[in-house]
Formats: C-alpha cells, sequence, structure tokens
C-alpha cells in the first residue's frame, strides 16, 4: 500500500469510490475544483486499485476534513485510520492549528476512528444530511487543536 497525492487521472477511479461510499458522491467536476483549489487529496493505493482517499482544505491556520473513504469491500482494516493519521502528520507539519470535521451520527465507526484520534463534539447541525428514503440525518461537528495529536 501507498500513498500519493491525486491528479487529475485519478479522478474517475475517485469517483468510482465517492458512488460506492456516498449516499450523496461529488461529481468528476468536484474533484476538479477541488484540485484546482488545491484541497488536499491522498489517495491509499495498491499496484492494482484505490484503496482510500482522504481529502481537506486548509484556510489559514485551520482545516477541514471533507472525505476519509474506504472501499466498502477493505472496510474494517484499518484503512481509514492509516488515512486520518497521515493527514493529521501533513496538517501539522503545515502549521494548522485546529481540525474540523462532520459526521452522520449513524456511521459509529467513523465516530469511533474520530474520538479515537482525540477529536471532540462542538456542535450539531440540525437534519443537515438528506437520506436516499427522503429522511435527514443530523451532522455532528468535531473539533481537534493541533497540539493534542496522539
Amino acid at each position: 500500500m501507498t500513498i500519493q497525492p491525486a491528479t487529475y487521472s485519478d479522478i474517475e477511479a475517485i469517483c468510482d469510490l465517492e458512488g460506492l461510499v456516498y449516499q450523496k458522491p461529488w461529481s468528476q467536476q468536484d474533484f476538479q475544483h477541488s484540485l484546482q483549489d488545491k484541497d488536499l487529496i491522498w489517495l491509499l493505493t495498491t499496484e492494482q486499485s484505490l484503496v482510500g482517499m482522504v481529502m481537506a482544505r486548509i484556510i489559514g491556520d485551520e482545516a477541514e476534513i471533507f472525505r476519509i473513504s474506504v472501499h466498502p469491500k477493505q472496510q474494517g482494516q484499518g484503512y481509514g485510520r492509516q488515512l486520518l493519521e497521515y493527514l493529521l502528520v501533513q496538517l501539522s507539519q503545515l502549521d494548522c492549528q485546529k481540525i474540523f470535521l462532520e459526521v452522520r451520527p449513524s456511521l459509529v465507526a467513523a465516530l469511533k476512528l474520530y474520538h479515537a484520534a482525540g477529536f471532540k463534539q462542538i456542535s450539531v447541525r440540525k437534519n443537515y444530511y438528506s437520506n436516499r428514503d427522503g429522511t435527514h440525518e443530523d451532522a455532528i461537528i468535531m473539533e481537534k487543536i493541533i497540539n493534542e495529536l496522539s
């Protein structure tokens, strides 16, 4: 497994992964804009395929994590943790002081991962996410102070 920065040629594979992981996946155009905007996108790959990705944006001395995605057939093997740890090191080296993210309460494994990495809940956005069945789900807003890196 290797972790490397995403390029424009990776967008199709990223979108394929998105479609497997998210109820409302980002489009190819969304990822093109993110790369143009210099968002941080790193891919965890084997020689044959994309296993996962992590994506964040730096604004001043803060960062927001947009995505941590792992192929459904490879979930539960520590790849999400590996991607998060890699991102936290990169953000620390880029002098970020705080990191934010939002997550659905139903994503129990993700919440455990974030809590284990030192993220703390700071807010809730009511009915933020739309589900395929027409219902809505809150977004838990989490924060990590960078000097609290585990």
